[in-house]
């Protein structure tokens, strides 16, 4: 069931650099400000947690479900929208980039998938530093404040990695045809523009492309061409719903040589014209 009533999160004011937000709080918000109802991409990073209920919410253009002891981190560009119906319990912890500062564990941090299932034990050591974290909003500002509530974000973001880290195997844990998996994943994300065909990929592998081929259909049932056009066609619904760059502008940052050759690929993907999806997108369709 797709979500009717939607809401954004409260977005950082100028110079905030984070804020802290427990479910009920974020509720209470909700019916004393005005805050938007449409989709838009975050400027920040928004860590939310579920101690209890589940959240409903539109991620990228997809729904999700997460309940009790679900942690999801979103990243900035990404699109989301709650549902404000969602009965839970919980918290959420935005923060913008210049509250991460050059920690050691930032690379870590930037590279983690961004989801995780938390045990009650985990919980319980991560929600006093959330409260702590909160609390330090009241206090004045000051920069061993500062100093302090950095380090306290990263003592967050610290445990969130350790218990990643014990849940998830190490690369060289992994098969071959696992690391080229990933290998294949991290090509994509930098070159779906410049590359929509599954040969370059396997080339830049060092593979064969059946090769490549049985690695993805293994490790998520998609062929690499498959997801390549999954790739492309959501940067092309970001780029229709949050820019102002005409369809023909569009095919030409996505790598299509002609806008009609675009239209074509968004019509045999998506069922309609990219000029359709955007209308209906604006219109809350």
């Amino acid at each position: 069931m797709p979500i009717t009533q939607i809401t954004q999160l409260p977005t950082l004011r100028d110079n905030q650099l984070f804020s802290v937000l427990s479910a009920d709080e974020l509720r209470q918000i909700l019916q004393t400000r005005q805050v938007s109802s449409r989709y838009r991409r975050l400027n920040f990073y928004a860590l939310v947690l579920v101690t209890a209920g589940t959240v409903r919410c539109q991620y990228e253009f997809e729904l999700h479900e997460k309940g009790a002891g679900s942690l999801q981190l979103f990243k900035p560009q990404r699109i989301i929208a709650l549902d404000s119906l969602s009965d839970w319990q919980g918290w959420i912890i935005t923060f913008s980039t210049a509250m991460l500062g050059n920690e050691p564990l930032l690379d870590e941090f930037l590279a983690w998938q961004g989801q995780l299932q938390l045990s009650d034990a985990d919980h319980a050591q991560l929600v006093p530093l959330a409260q702590a974290l909160q609390h330090s909003q009241t206090q004045a500002n000051s920069p061993i404040l500062a100093n302090v509530q950095r380090h306290l974000l990263w003592a967050i973001l610290g445990q969130i990695l350790y218990f990643s880290s014990q849940s998830t195997p190490k690369i060289s844990q992994l098969s071959k045809e696992q690391q080229r998996f990933l290998a294949f994943c991290d090509l994509l994300e930098r070159h779906f523009c410049e590359q929509h065909q599954s040969q370059a990929y396997a080339e830049l592998l060092h593979c064969t492309e059946k090769t490549l081929r049985l690695t993805c259909l293994n490790a998520t049932g998609f062929t690499p061409k498959s997801l390549i056009n999954q790739r492309l066609i959501l940067e092309s619904k970001r780029l229709l719903a949050f820019s102002t760059l005409n369809i023909n502008q569009i095919a030409e940052t996505l790598g299509f040589d002609e806008s009609t050759n675009f239209n074509k690929f968004f019509k045999k993907e998506m069922g309609q014209s990219a000029k359709q999806w955007r209308v209906g997108f604006g219109s809350g369709v």
